[in-house]
């Protein structure tokens, strides 16, 4: 069993349910918070009662997210280089509360996906794979790249509103490689680094002062002596 929180994940995963027929029927699953901050604190390596992956994530497109697929098995989205879905696998345990205590409602939104999917595909229709009629007419081109812009847009309008998970303990944060964490990691050792590059810098240059004196000291002693040396001859 898997959870995928992100509902474009899991449009381009199943084909907006029509990749095949057994992922015909897309499931919107909410659970506990608490039972799923108990299935993240779960996660490890092989073992333990879940585990966790980050996959690239999705948005969709007016292209296709894979030209050698055939048409069926179209998503519409593309990767987000920056951004990291999570996926969480189930085992034993984790899987067993997760389908008797955790789930709290079970909303079919095949329909949604369905509609959201037809105008994917509508929003195709300036992809390069228009008809001849279109590149002989320019205002009917312009016409349908007009409608396919409108059916992009009534996709992503359909799609469910998805906020930032807020309130995860730092613990089970660092636990499951949240980058908030990775990236404050890093930046102290940068800072950490930049001390240690400081304090060595400061201390070649106390080194620097130190060789200095001795030199201008050495000199000062040796025009000393030189001078009442040349004093004395003179005298004598």
């Amino acid at each position: 069993t898997w959870i995928k929180p992100s509902f474009v994940w899991m449009g381009y995963r199943s084909g907006w349910g029509h990749k095949d027929k057994n992922q015909e029927r897309i499931l919107a699953i909410d659970i506990s918070r608490q039972g799923f901050e108990w299935i993240l604190s779960q996660s490890g390596p092989k073992g333990c009662g879940a585990v966790i992956q980050w996959d690239p994530e999705r948005e969709v497109s007016g292209l296709n997210s894979a030209g050698s697929e055939s048409e069926k098995f179209r998503t519409y989205t593309k990767k987000l280089t920056n951004v990291r879905s999570i996926q969480i696998g189930l085992r034993s345990e984790a899987s067993q509360r997760f389908n008797e205590e955790f789930i709290t409602r079970i909303t079919d939104v095949t329909e949604t996906a369905n509609k959201i999917y037809a105008l994917l595909v509508s929003s195709c229709s300036s992809d390069g794979t228009n008809n001849k009629d279109n590149k002989d007419n320019r205002d009917n081109k312009d016409n349908k790249d007009d409608e396919a812009k409108h059916a992009l847009e009534a996709a992503k309008a359909m799609l469910p509103r998805e906020t930032v998970y807020d309130g995860l303990s730092e613990g089970t944060g660092r636990h499951i490689g949240l980058s908030i964490y990775s990236d404050q990691q890093h930046q102290q050792q940068h800072q950490r680094q930049h001390q240690r590059q400081r304090q060595r810098q400061r201390q070649h240059s106390k080194k620097d002062d130190e060789q200095n004196n001795n030199n201008k000291n050495k000199g000062n002693h040796n025009n000393k002596n030189k001078g009442n040396h040349n004093n004395k001859n003179k005298g004598n």
